[in-house]
């Protein structure tokens, strides 16, 4: 393998890599309440839609000579006020994610934890919550390490999961159509599709080469979309009703208990990642963007996930159904804008990307209407 192709391969692996994380492990729990027609449009239009996404803001990180995050590239692209936007919605969006993190890890930790010490699901997400917090502050160190081994470990787990469960795989536990809730699997698989962190860094990678750049856009998100879909599918298919929303639960129930806790530790440590990294993000863009002191913008990374944890929002599906869904389609909504008026400016020299405006529009309509009904969901939800 010469040197353009291991630069190829390397952009690749990063962006599917980004994208499988601990959103996976919802995707078993929303295929089972709409069923496997359903569930597979989903996949077909949201990958579709993420696809192009993904390619739209690879065009803006082209037509821009620097390296920025979202909030930069919108603020280039399409002026202060939408940098300010895209700021906003992804603050909130992490905190959400976040706030979801702190849940489930909890629930992770308690199944491989609780048998020796006892102890219920919130207690060992408040102990993580901590844990993770003063980690951000004080061991950095400590996660340069731990994420190398929590994307091996996820990776070789969902292999091994996949290998054991499938000669479990049961048709009759895959109805064509189940609509229990045709709006919870939008926001959740949305959220596990998504990987516009990293994008700008593969220019990067590919040493600018155009071609490459969206060669490994594409491929990148064709493999975590059809790794994403694989496992909720398969791990569907063995648990049948009894899938939990962790999609951990109830594989024990079939595969032998021996299953849940090595399925669990790799969870956490994608859950644990997931958090630091995010978190981490966060820190910074307060600290460097608002130029808040390095106590300050660590205390507003991590203390308002706390709160909403504490307050009740504890629902993992809920919390990465919002990030992924309504700040994420905030985002994703800009996105198209910054595409359109490349498109328009010409601002990509050389062979442009030619997907006609009208997909864009598309895009915007299909993300903009998702976020107003996964919003009116969620505030049902609440008054009900």
């Amino acid at each position: 393998m010469n040197e353009r192709h291991r630069q190829l391969s390397a952009a690749t692996i990063s962006l599917a890599g980004t994208i499988i994380g601990v959103g996976i492990f919802g995707i078993p729990y929303v295929i089972g309440q709409v069923g496997a027609i359903p569930a597979l449009v989903y996949f077909l239009v949201l990958g579709g839609v993420q696809t192009l996404l993904h390619l739209f803001f690879a065009e803006a990180a082209i037509a821009c000579p620097d390296i920025h995050g979202l909030p930069g590239l919108a603020r280039v692209h399409l002026g202060s006020a939408a940098g300010r936007i895209g700021g906003v919605a992804l603050i909130l969006g992490y905190w959400a994610s976040l706030t979801a993190y702190v849940a489930v890890g909890g629930t992770f930790l308690a199944i491989i934890l609780r048998p020796v010490f006892g102890g219920g699901d919130p207690f060992y997400s408040l102990v993580w919550g901590i844990v993770g917090a003063l980690i951000v502050r004080f061991g950095m160190r400590v996660f340069t390490r731990l994420e190398t081994v929590g994307t091996v470990a996820l990776i070789l787990t969902l292999v091994g999961i996949l290998a054991v469960a499938v000669p479990h795989v049961r048709v009759a536990n895959m109805p064509a159509w189940n609509l229990i809730d045709p709006v919870v699997p939008y926001g959740v698989i949305l959220f596990s599709l998504i990987g516009l962190s990293v994008i700008p860094e593969m220019k990067g990678m590919v040493k600018g080469r155009v071609g490459d750049y969206r060669w490994a856009v594409v491929v990148g998100t064709a493999i975590a979309a059809a790794v994403t879909m694989a496992f909720g599918f398969v791990v569907w298919g063995v648990v049948g009703h009894r899938v939990a929303k962790d999609a951990v639960s109830g594989l024990n129930d079939v595969l032998g208990a021996g299953i849940a806790v090595p399925v669990a530790v790799a969870g956490f440590l994608a859950v644990a990642t997931s958090y630091l990294a995010t978190a981490v993000n966060v820190r910074d863009s307060f600290h460097f963007d608002f130029r808040l002191s390095p106590t300050v913008a660590w205390l507003l990374a991590v203390s308002p996930p706390m709160a909403i944890f504490l307050f009740g929002g504890r629902d993992f599906l809920v919390m990465i159904g919002l990030s992924g869904a309504v700040f994420g389609g905030i985002l994703s909504v800009l996105v198209g804008l910054m595409y359109l008026k490349i498109r328009r400016q010409g601002l990509v020299s050389g062979k442009p990307l030619r997907v006609p405006a009208v997909f864009a529009y598309i895009t915007i309509l299909v993300l903009g209407i998702g976020a107003v009904v996964e919003t009116w969901d969620y505030l049902g939800g609440l008054l009900s």
